[in-house]
């Protein structure tokens, strides 16, 4: 395989470096809600991607999609997110938490629908993650620090994509 290059000034074809390349891709669809009134790390349940890689040295892209909101009628309500892994069965493992995903705030009593998006990189360097040639389940965890926290409450299309990126 070849690929257009550039050094700033010329252009030429060249051989295509290693690595880099998508192994697999799996995407899911769904209007599954979730809420929660309650203080502790919760897994929303929306989707929950199973991903086999085909090499150890791999990394997984994974990211959900969906519609959230926190309301409360006191205070400043607000939570955040976290995604977990369990591989092959062993338990539930944070990849990624709180302002390193995503968090919502609400500076009102209103509601208001919000889209996130959240994107992490999955490379087996989390603790007890260590990339494997196992299978590895992705969940979508939220923590409500005040309010109630919704997760589509309006029965929106949630929608989780994950790739497996060879080395």
């Amino acid at each position: 395989d070849e690929v257009l290059t550039s050094d700033g000034t010329d252009i030429a074809w060249a051989a295509a470096g290693a690595g880099g390349k998508i192994g697999q891709v799996l995407y899911n669809q769904n209007s599954t809600g979730f809420d929660s009134s309650t203080s502790a790390w919760a897994d929303t349940a929306i989707n929950s991607p199973t991903i086999t890689p085909s090499a150890a040295d791999s990394k997984i892209l994974i990211r959900f999609g969906f519609s959230s909101h926190v309301n409360g009628a006191t205070g400043s309500p607000e939570g955040t997110y976290g995604i977990y892994v369990d591989i092959d069965g062993a338990g539930d493992e944070v990849i990624a938490l709180g302002v390193n995903v995503g968090k919502i705030r609400n500076e009102g009593t209103h509601s208001l629908d919000f889209h996130t998006t959240i994107e992490v990189l999955d490379d087996g360097s989390a603790a007890n993650t260590t990339m494997s040639t196992d299978p590895r389940v992705y969940s979508l965890y939220m923590y409500r620090i005040g309010g109630t926290f919704y997760i589509n409450p309006g029965g929106y299309q949630n929608f989780t994509t994950v790739m497996e990126i060879l080395a």
